[in-house]
């Protein structure tokens, strides 16, 4: 097919070295993230079983979501007292800001309260 070169001939073996975007023993499977974008462009595609290894930030099967300790739409911002959730940062109680890096008390009717009850 027109995914990749097969090895064919006296001193080939019969292989196939796909193209990027394609895997399996043909080149005719389609890598997680579609042929123009391997992996959604965050990691490497195995032309042999179609895994995606991905990029530092990244993970997910198609590497679409942010790794565990990074948030953000392009997974660059480190999540500090938080959990990662698709490309959040879910903040741990007592926390707050984008990236969870600031601890928050606030005070209602002179009792202090953990971020005044928002967090």
């Amino acid at each position: 097919n027109a995914h990749g070169t097969c090895r064919d001939g006296v001193l080939g073996d019969g292989g196939c070295d796909c193209t990027d975007g394609y895997f399996g023993p043909a080149c005719g499977k389609v890598c997680p993230g579609g042929a123009d974008s391997p992996c959604n462009g965050h990691g490497r595609c195995s032309t042999t079983n179609g895994t995606c290894a991905c990029d530092a930030s990244w993970s997910g099967s198609a590497c679409d979501q942010c790794a565990r300790g990074w948030s953000g739409p392009d997974c660059t911002t480190v999540c500090y007292q938080g959990q990662t959730v698709g490309r959040q940062c879910v903040c741990r109680q007592n926390w707050g800001k984008p990236d969870c890096s600031k601890q928050c008390v606030g005070i209602i009717g002179g009792t202090q309260i953990p971020c005044s009850g928002n967090g």
